[in-house]
């Protein structure tokens, strides 16, 4: 299924603060431009973790909501959401995403 309106860029503010990122983001990029869905939703999840990680949650939640948006029917996609915003204490969203 191809994504209409494309994710938003995790790093739209300037340099990944993490080493590593960079590359993951780029991977999801590409594999969204081949459409390959399944590659660019594990590329990104693994940016949302090693970004919550390092207590980068604004940027996790960026790459998780790009998760979420290719893969709606994943569970883990809105557990690790829920994650995200549970820690920038946000409970309320939190909870929903969780529910879903």
């Amino acid at each position: 299924s191809k994504v209409e309106a494309g994710p938003e860029p995790v790093f739209s503010d300037g340099e990944p603060p993490v080493a590593g990122a960079a590359p993951l983001e780029a991977e999801a990029t590409r594999a969204i431009a081949e459409g390959d869905t399944e590659a660019a939703l594990l590329a990104y999840t693994d940016l949302g973790m090693m970004l919550e990680n390092h207590q980068h949650f604004h940027l996790a939640l960026k790459a998780y909501r790009n998760a979420a948006q290719l893969a709606p029917e994943e569970g883990v996609v809105h557990n690790n959401l829920g994650s995200a915003l549970r820690k920038l204490g946000r409970a309320g969203e939190a909870a929903e995403a969780y529910a879903r």
